[in-house]
């Protein structure tokens, strides 16, 4: 091709600007699933590769790169040596900026040589080797930023300003994400800011009754009855009876005269 080449890694651009997400797709997989086989979606196997050998077996065709050309009109980048065989992806895995096309990329998996792997896998392998820590030799630079600090309200002369889309983002909502704005908007039926919801928090938002205390399964509590007043046992023509209901004396003593 004329200008640089770009990969893209995405089922979007495969398939178009008017499909679906990843997510959405994960979706409508399980969705096809569990209505079909009452199970969730099994892994897709991924061989055979050939596009023929997946139909024999009607297996869906593995996912593919989509390669687009520059419109830059810029040359392309020198071909670097791309690293197939985990063995031979060094050691040290030293971080760079990779500028291609006029645009900056700050992976790891962009860098010439490790477009093969993605950030997990190069973690994964360093980790097998021993590597939780860079070699003493690799020196770690920090993100410095080579531009003058700016006001947030202040643009520079001829330059661009930042545009945050985030409601949180202004002064009068930036004590709440924006998950809590909108629980506070439901609750109150209206929008409410930061200071409005820390002055109506306890009749919107009130705190959760005190969780029952946790029981241990391997111990059995037993209720213990209420102690029962004791009856007296009295004497009566049969004999001693302990089952006779005792007999409250006489409020007053009553006098006989002769």
């Amino acid at each position: 091709m004329a200008g640089a080449e770009g990969l893209f890694m995405s089922i979007a651009i495969v398939h178009g600007p008017n499909s679906k997400s990843f997510e959405e797709v994960r979706i409508d997989d399980y969705i096809k699933a569990y209505t079909t086989t009452g199970q969730p979606p099994v892994p897709c196997p991924q061989l055979p590769e050939g596009d023929a050998e997946r139909q024999a077996l009607v297996l869906p065709p593995l996912f593919k790169p989509y390669t687009v050309a520059s419109v830059s009109g810029e040359a392309p980048a020198a071909t670097h040596h791309r690293i197939v065989d985990p063995s031979e992806i060094p050691p040290a895995q030293a971080f760079h900026m990779t500028i291609a096309d006029g645009e900056s990329y700050q992976s790891i998996s962009c860098m010439s040589g490790l477009t093969g792997f993605s950030h997990e896998e190069l973690r994964y392998y360093a980790y097998l080797k021993g590597h939780k820590m860079p070699p003493t030799p690799v020196p770690l630079y920090p993100f410095d930023s080579t531009a003058t600090p700016v006001a947030a309200e202040a643009a520079p002369p001829g330059g661009k300003v930042d545009i945050l889309e985030n409601i949180s983002a202004q002064d009068l909502y930036a004590k709440h994400c924006p998950e809590e704005l909108r629980i506070a908007y439901m609750l109150a039926g209206r929008e409410l800011n930061s200071e409005e919801i820390i002055q109506f928090k306890n009749p919107l938002l009130p705190s959760p009754s005190d969780p029952p205390a946790p029981t241990n399964p391997l111990i059995t509590t037993t209720t213990m009855p209420p102690p029962q007043t004791p009856r007296p046992t009295i004497l009566t023509a049969s004999g001693l009876s302990g089952t006779t209901p005792f007999q409250q004396p006489p409020s007053a003593i009553r006098t006989f005269q002769f």
